[in-house]
């Protein structure tokens, strides 16, 4: 080992560094280039050429020797660790985002809720990055510095979706994008363990839905297919576009709403607003609710008590109104969702018509110019072409109508069964008529059409038919459903 007093090498331990030290007074050729060079590879240092420049300056720096000198002669070339993996996700597609919208004041709104990332059939979601090599380090002996190697992605994909050799990610199925317990799907089912509230926020999902508990007030569910609530619904906006299934009620408090776009079961409904254009199950009661229902009504334990139900198909029911003779409004003998659409499409004919009224108008004034110009004969070109495309959407609409007009006739029935008592205060308005029951009218009841198309009833289930009017104050007046009458009865 070299003496302090004679030109060494000092090098640390781990490698990262070598100092070429030279005592004062020291002859000029020992600091020599040639000579540092072989001190410095006896001490194991790695000539390289930058560990060369450095010594040329060492010498240069050492001049007359007039003090010590140490100077740094060579560093390690640190490594570069692999990158690790990495998911790079489409735009607007990383569901590990939580987003909770704000209101337009841009304080935060409470009642929103997580926004999910909807992905179509063969959507690209993102893609998939292996980790980059890495690159090992030299120390100042030349010996290797490992790096560390980068940590792949340990994300579980699940069969709904395909990873190609590009690392490109697609969804195989349409729904949303979950990523939880570090699994990423796309599911067509969202499960709730517990209720909607502030914990949640608004929930709107283009499949399923399972909520565990309920729904508290303020709060609105929005379910593409079917719904599923396993506690108290309460004064909230619930659309589901598939069927319903509500295993206790909706006390909606004057503010609940319910749309359904198939069938739906629920326990009981108290002040609600409703609209169910499948068949509707109720196990208990339907109180002071407006609902319009467009198949079959079927509670036959229970009742109608107040507010205002349009049945479009079969009503079997216990109890209609109560003894205090509380004000209880049936329509039958309608179809009200096919009388909307019918509605719509009246006013895109009248529409088209209007619009095609003036474009003749407009058309006839130009053509009144004996030498019209170049942009009146653009204006009757675009005037035809506009005119051609009127009557087409004309025609569709005028179809459409007469196809709703023979639908309306086809579904709209009357034919109610009621089990137990029709109480006082109940009115029945079956097409332009109004049937006012002054008097409590002890059930098996069964009120229909008679051959004649006259609404009638019977008492059991081989009673003879009666007019409806030996057992209800029966006059024209404000109807649900004014329009020809259909014969036939529908018991």
């Amino acid at each position: 080992m070299a003496s302090e007093s004679e030109l060494h090498v000092r090098i640390r331990p781990d490698g990262s560094e070598a100092t070429l030290i030279a005592p004062a007074g020291m002859d000029r050729s020992a600091v020599r280039v040639e000579t540092t060079t072989v001190v410095a590879r006896q001490a194991g240092v790695e000539i390289t050429q930058a560990v060369g420049e450095a010594l040329a300056a060492f010498a240069t720096a050492y001049g007359e020797g007039a003090s010590d000198l140490s100077q740094v002669i060579a560093r390690a070339t640190p490594p570069r660790p692999g990158t690790d993996g990495r998911m790079e996700w489409a735009s607007d597609h990383d569901p590990t985002v939580s987003h909770r919208l704000d209101g337009e004041s841009g304080r935060s709104d409470h009642y929103a809720g997580k926004t999910y990332v909807r992905v179509a059939e063969g959507k690209a979601v993102g893609v998939l990055h292996a980790p980059t090599e890495p690159q090992p380090g030299r120390d100042v002996r030349g010996r290797e510095i490992k790096a560390a190697l980068g940590r792949p992605v340990t994300i579980k994909f699940h069969p709904t979706l395909q990873v190609d050799d590009a690392g490109r990610v697609t969804a195989r199925v349409a729904g949303v994008l979950v990523f939880e317990r570090n699994e990423l799907k796309v599911s067509q089912l969202l499960e709730i363990a517990g209720g909607v509230d502030f914990s949640t926020g608004n929930i709107d999902f283009p499949g399923n839905i399972t909520i565990a508990k309920g729904v508290c007030a303020g709060f609105k569910v929005k379910a593409g297919g079917d719904l599923t609530i396993g506690g108290l619904i309460e004064a909230a906006e619930v659309i589901c576009s598939g069927n319903l299934s509500a295993r206790t009620g909706m006390a909606g408090q004057g503010r609940g709403a319910l749309t359904v776009g198939g069938n739906a079961h629920v326990v009981y409904l108290e002040q609600v607003r409703g609209a169910v254009r499948g068949d509707f199950a109720v196990d208990r009661e339907i109180s002071d609710c407006r609902l319009i229902v467009g198949g079959r009504l079927h509670s036959p334990g229970g009742t109608i008590l107040g507010g205002e139900v349009a049945v479009t198909d079969s009503l079997v029911i216990k109890v209609l109104g109560s003894a205090r003779g509380t004000a209880t409004t049936l329509v039958l003998d309608d179809a009200p969702f096919v009388r909307a659409a019918r509605a719509g499409a009246g006013k895109a004919l009248a529409d088209a018509e209007a619009r095609l009224a003036k474009l003749d108008r407009e058309e006839r004034t130009i053509m009144v110019n004996p030498r019209p110009g170049s942009r009146d004969k653009e204006r009757l070109t675009e005037i035809a072409f506009e005119t051609n495309e009127l009557n087409r959407a004309i025609s569709t609409a005028d179809n459409k109508m007469t196809e709703l007009d023979v639908l309306l006739e086809a579904t709209r029935k009357l034919n109610v069964n009621v089990v137990g008592v029709i109480h006082a205060g109940v009115t029945m308005r079956i097409g332009d008529l109004r049937a006012e029951f002054t008097t409590p009218r002890r059930g098996p009841l069964w009120i229909f059409r008679d051959e004649r198309g006259e609404p009638a009833y019977r008492l059991g289930s081989t009673g003879a038919a009666k007019p409806l009017t030996d057992i209800a104050r029966v006059s024209r007046g404000e109807g649900a459903a004014p329009g020809k009458r259909r014969p036939g009865a529908a018991a």
